[in-house]
């Protein structure tokens, strides 16, 4: 198996937009609600990745396994104000074929080094409170709650989140 990380380009939109899907049903059924898993697009999807996947302040790493996109992550400056020296992941997603490979610790180690290289003091990251497979995840990466909690509206349904945070040495 042949593993390599690289830079996203809006060629990768239907692709992006599969994994993520995939993702979401495999991974947060339960902690949302079965009609908005339901209801995914993934031509909605690739739509919306295909405008966002332009250059911008954020960035989008890709991992392909022989050849193939299999997940992705997304990062960028942090969008809270208390935390305007760190860089924060967006997301993680994982074709769940490949869960439990070390790929998606190979995706979170790019973006942690891509922050680091933007000389980020700290990465952030919200959670969904009740996915203990993520939460596990991120520590096992050397993250750590920080205390900060928000409920989001998300496709109509109310979501809890915790945030984690990790120091980076630059």
């Amino acid at each position: 198996m042949t593993v390599a990380l690289r830079k996203a380009v809006p060629e990768d939109a239907l692709r992006i937009a599969q994994v993520q899907v995939r993702s979401w049903e495999a991974a947060t059924r339960g902690d949302k609600p079965d009609s908005v898993l339901d209801g995914l697009s993934i031509p909605h999807r690739t739509e919306d990745w295909t405008k966002r996947l332009v250059p911008s302040e954020g960035e989008m790493l890709v991992v392909l396994i022989d050849g193939v996109i299999e997940g992705w992550t997304s990062l960028g400056p942090s969008r809270d104000s208390d935390k305007e020296d760190a860089g924060e992941v967006y997301g993680i997603y994982l074709s769940p074929d490949f869960i439990g490979e070390n790929i998606g610790m190979r995706l979170y180690a790019g973006a942690e080094a891509s922050l680091t290289a933007r000389g980020c003091k700290e990465i952030i990251l919200w959670v969904v409170a009740a996915n203990a497979q993520a939460r596990q995840f991120y520590e096992k990466a050397g993250c750590h709650l920080d205390g900060a909690q928000k409920s989001i509206l998300w496709e109509g349904a109310r979501i809890d989140e915790v945030r984690y945070a990790k120091s980076l040495s630059s």
